[in-house]
């Protein structure tokens, strides 16, 4: 092995430090020496200009004398002290270096020495000791991931919670209504009740005219709350199968139908507005508490998602709810030919 040999020159950068350090301290030396001599000459007088300086100018220069002579002192200890880091620093990086290469030396003849030892096998012994190497590979692998697999038993285990809603059983709604719209995810609350009490209040003699007439009666109710009702009266005339034209006369029934029909498409309130204590809804359900309603929700396509909330919600406020399905260009419609909502 050879013997690795430094040259033991002096820190980089340290001459021009140095430099500096003189430079300064020979400023700081001329500068007391000008204070020095100001002071000598403030001393001895100028007999140009007055016989003898201030009293004050004496203390003034000895002050500053003192300041600058302690000025010095302290850049004294801090050169002093930047010396001794530097040779610190010298000394500590040149036995780095020195270990350094004593490990790239090892390395180098460890490495050298695995080669030669791999040299002399023959390839089987060369593939057993490959296979070896890769055992000890694959045991390191299994310990990490033994590790691995005893941190996640001990940790806490995932708990998945599932919230499920009660659901009753269905009946029919035989008592007092409140029906609702639900489209495009707003939620608005159909005035029925108002629409037809404005039905009775106004005068259907024009109605019964052309039912009498043309066996066909329609008429436009509202708007109230951004809802009108499209109101149509049909008689219709059954005759009995089996029966003799002559002698059994025809059934007639009048045949009534409500089409609600809204102002604009975007009527309503988001669902989230829609159930909280101020929002329509809810303030019709209060007013009503006593007949205990039941709600008729009548909901499109793109609003299904909407549907399970607002069950939550009814079934936490103890009320029923009948869900009507719609198709997309469907029109909300009650008739006398048609069925009674199922509530749950």
């Amino acid at each position: 092995m050879r013997r690795v040999e430094h040259e033991e020159d002096g820190l980089p950068g340290q001459d021009s430090f140095l430099d500096v350090i003189a430079n300064m301290v020979g400023i700081l030396i001329i500068l007391v020496m000008v204070v020095a001599a100001r002071a000598t000459q403030g001393a001895g007088g100028e007999t140009e200009l007055a016989a003898a300086p201030p009293p004050s100018v004496a203390p003034r220069l000895q002050q500053e004398l003192d300041a600058a002579l302690r000025t010095l002192r302290d850049s004294e200890r801090e050169v002093e002290q930047s010396l001794a880091q530097a040779v610190n620093l010298r000394r500590e990086a040149v036995v780095a270096e020195a270990r350094r290469s004593e490990l790239n030396v090892l390395l180098a003849a460890v490495e050298q020495e695995v080669e030669e030892r791999l040299n002399k096998l023959d390839d089987v012994a060369r593939a057993s000791f490959d296979v070896q190497r890769e055992i000890g590979q694959k045991r390191i692998e299994l310990n990490d991931l033994t590790q691995e697999q005893l941190s996640l038993l001990d940790g806490p285990a995932e708990v998945e919670e599932v919230e499920s809603v009660p659901t009753p059983l269905a009946r029919t709604v035989t008592g007092d209504e409140i029906h609702v719209r639900l489209r495009g995810r707003r939620l608005a609350v159909i005035p029925v009740d108002a629409l037809l009490a404005e039905l009775r209040g106004s005068s259907v003699d024009y109605l019964r005219t052309r039912l009498s007439s043309g066996g066909e009666g329609v008429d436009v109710f509202g708007p109230i709350d951004e809802f009108r009702m499209r109101l149509s009266l049909q008689v219709e005339v059954e005759t009995l199968p089996g029966a003799s034209p002559l002698t059994t006369p025809p059934r007639r029934s009048l045949v009534q139908a409500a089409e609600f029909l809204p102002t604009r498409s975007d009527v309503g309130i988001a669902v989230e507005q829609a159930l909280l204590p101020g929002a329509p809804l809810m303030q019709a359900l209060r007013a009503r508490r006593a007949n205990h309603p039941a709600v008729v929700l009548w909901t499109y396509p793109d609003s299904f998602g909407d549907i399970r909330t607002i069950k939550r919600a009814m079934w936490e406020q103890d009320v029923p709810l009948a869900v009507r399905p719609l198709e997309a260009d469907s029109i909300i419609t009650f008739s006398t030919r048609g069925s009674k909502a199922q509530a749950q």
